[in-house]
């Protein structure tokens, strides 16, 4: 079993990771900026944080890695975290998301790409910006699996 741990954000901005079997803090992050909102994944192992600039980036609590998010929105409200693969994750606006994919291992060093659409196998080989995609304002992206995201809307209940 894994080991328990809280995750807590003080009024400072300052973010910490205890450790409730060694009743110890583990990690604690003070960015350039106050932190004014983070998102982990389900272990622990990652988690997106919001600057007051607006920045965001993912901090990696291992090894207290930090990696710029690219065209991340400042107005992001929510991140949702694919549940099969752990390097997939949404970042949720008001009516838009925005799609991104962590790699630990490439040429560059580990980096996250915000996913580009591909129409066509012959787009593979050509740079292409990420896509955004919009959403209606009644829908509330609630679960991410397999890269489906399935949403709440007031009248029907989960949509995928």
């Amino acid at each position: 079993m894994a080991d328990a741990f809280l995750l807590m954000l003080d009024q400072s901005g300052k973010l910490s990771y205890y450790l409730i079997e060694d009743q110890a803090f583990i990690l604690e992050h003070q960015g350039d900026n106050p932190l004014i909102k983070v998102f982990p994944n389900r272990s622990g192992t990652k988690c997106i944080c919001i600057d007051s600039t607006g920045h965001g980036y993912m901090l990696n609590p291992v090894d207290e890695s930090l990696i710029m998010i690219p065209n991340f929105q400042a107005e992001t409200e929510s991140v949702l975290w694919d549940i099969e693969d752990q390097n997939l994750f949404v970042t949720v606006a008001s009516d838009m998301m925005h799609t991104y994919l962590y790699l630990p291992l490439s040429l560059e060093g580990p980096q996250i790409i915000h996913l580009p659409e591909y129409l066509r196998l012959d787009e593979v080989d050509k740079p292409k910006t990420g896509v955004v995609t919009m959403i209606d304002k009644d829908m509330k992206p609630v679960i991410l699996k397999d890269g489906y995201v399935y949403s709440n809307t007031r009248a029907d209940g989960i949509r995928g």
